[in-house]
């Protein structure tokens, strides 16, 4: 599980199963495979702006901030898609 309010510091894509998004103690999102976690933290240098629980078995990619930055660089279209997602998930708050 990731804690709202630690330290982002790992970007996750969710490969298979399903996660709930909760902002105190509200459950605002439900992630599933394709999607990932842990760009606004990455990207603003913020702590967690919610937590994240696996409501299923999950597999999922973990990549560091170092990798994170690789990933953006070299795969086409990632900063774009993590763009928008961070715009999007900025606009909830």
């Amino acid at each position: 599980m990731l804690e709202e309010g630690n330290r982002s510091d790992a970007f996750v894509v969710i490969l298979a199963g399903r996660a709930e998004v909760v902002r105190g103690d509200e459950r605002v999102n439900e992630l599933g495979p394709g999607e990932f976690i842990g760009e606004v933290g990455l990207v603003l240098s913020r702590t967690r702006n919610a937590s994240v629980r696996a409501v299923t078995d999950m597999l999922v990619l973990v990549a560091d901030a170092g990798r994170f930055k690789q990933l953006l660089d070299e795969v086409p279209g990632m900063a774009r898609a993590v763009l928008d997602t961070l715009e999007d998930r900025l606009a909830e708050n």
